[in-house]
């Protein structure tokens, strides 16, 4: 496979997850408008754009990574970034975008070790089936 088709492979799955991800923020958003508002002073379309930016860079990542994907270490890579990625934009999704804290970095890299073992959990499940 081509570097241009591994890129639009990944980018497809980010964008739909950032689209699940905002039709829930959206959801919520239309339960209680004033409450989310008031708890993290960003509006509803700068929570999107950054779901949409990082499903853009996390399916971007997916698939110029895709061939290294061959290998257990490539995927852990893989999973590592997304997950940090995920991690970014959990956190301005829910604190907006106000100072960055060491806290921040902090869970953004938890939010990365835990993909790489759910990652593992699930190669080690499906090897296991496939036995």
């Amino acid at each position: 496979m081509t570097i241009g088709r591994n890129l639009l492979w990944g980018i497809k799955y980010g964008l739909a997850i950032a689209g699940v991800t905002s039709i829930w923020a959206s959801i919520i958003y239309l339960l209680d408008p004033k409450g989310v508002q008031e708890r993290h002073h960003v509006g509803l379309p700068a929570i999107i754009a950054m779901y949409m930016a990082c499903g853009l860079a996390g399916g971007g990542i997916l698939g110029g990574l895709r061939p290294l994907a061959k290998w257990k270490t490539g995927q852990a890579v893989i999973s590592f970034l997304i997950g940090a990625i995920c991690g970014i934009a959990f956190r301005f999704g829910t604190q907006g975008f106000g100072p960055w804290t060491p806290w921040d970095s902090s869970a953004s890299v938890f939010m990365g070790i835990l993909a790489m073992v759910i990652n593992w959990g699930s190669y080690k499940y499906s090897k296991r089936k496939r036995e």
